[in-house]
Formats: C-alpha cells, sequence, structure tokens
C-alpha cells in the first residue's frame, strides 16, 4: 500500500503498527506454548529485521519529503 501512494508516511505508521502487533502475537504464542523459545528467537529476530527495514523507510519517506 505504502508503494502506490503519493504520501507514504500514514501508510508506513500503519504498517508499523501491525509490526508491533505480529510481535505481541508472537509472544502471546510462546505464552501459550504453541511454540518453544528457539522458534520464539527466531521469530524475534526476523520481526527486529522487519523493523528496522520499516525505520529505514520512514526515515528515507521523512527526507524526502522535507526536501533533502
Amino acid at each position: 500500500v505504502a508503494w502506490k501512494r503519493k504520501s507514504k508516511s500514514g501508510a508506513l505508521f500503519d504498517l508499523d503498527v501491525e509490526l508491533y502487533v505480529l510481535k505481541t502475537l508472537i509472544r502471546k504464542a510462546y505464552r501459550l506454548e504453541y511454540i518453544n523459545a528457539d522458534r520464539l528467537a527466531v521469530w524475534m529476530r526476523h520481526a527486529d529485521e522487519l523493523g528496522r527495514r520499516i525505520g529505514a523507510w520512514i526515515r528515507h519517506e521523512s527526507k524526502q519529503g522535507a526536501g533533502v
């Protein structure tokens, strides 16, 4: 969605919120014993990588919007 929008910042912040929800569900799956500690570590590592990429994209779009 963010890729197609002219104003990407809103969609990117929505994506950031969805990532937070995903991380919450991953932790809940661990607490309910659907996944073990090793799987939790793998999932969280992937989610953290997504967070870094989303953050970089948000920073990039902020710079573009500022005219830099």
